[in-house]
């Protein structure tokens, strides 16, 4: 199961469409400070392990051991829910045939 944590706030109309054609294995959680919101997405993300949410909106998945390089340094990473954020991403990445491309090394 991958989820998606979304705020209206952000582009409406492209989380219109990506709400609306939402495939199968993702399950949606809103992010808002309204009570019932708001313990539902804490209890999820309590759930994961709370993973690092960089902006919203965001793809949270299970992803396998990796190793991040930056530069001559190496970093290992553990299996861990990983945060695919979509706030930097342009308007035209905003469609599940990317955000599903994006998605590397996940433990099913």
């Amino acid at each position: 199961m991958r989820y998606f944590f979304y705020n209206l706030d952000s582009k409406k109309n492209l989380l219109d469409n990506l709400i609306a054609t939402k495939p199968d294995n993702y399950e949606l959680i809103k992010w808002g400070w309204a009570p019932d919101v708001e313990t539902a997405r804490e209890n999820k993300l309590t759930e994961l392990g709370n993973p690092q949410i960089k902006g919203l909106p965001v793809i949270v998945y299970h992803r396998q051991p990796w190793r991040e390089e930056y530069g001559d340094t190496f970093i290992n990473k553990e299996q861990q829910w990983y945060g695919l954020s979509l706030c930097d991403e342009p308007d035209e990445n905003w469609n599940w045939t990317w955000i599903n491309a994006q998605i590397v090394d996940e433990v099913e």
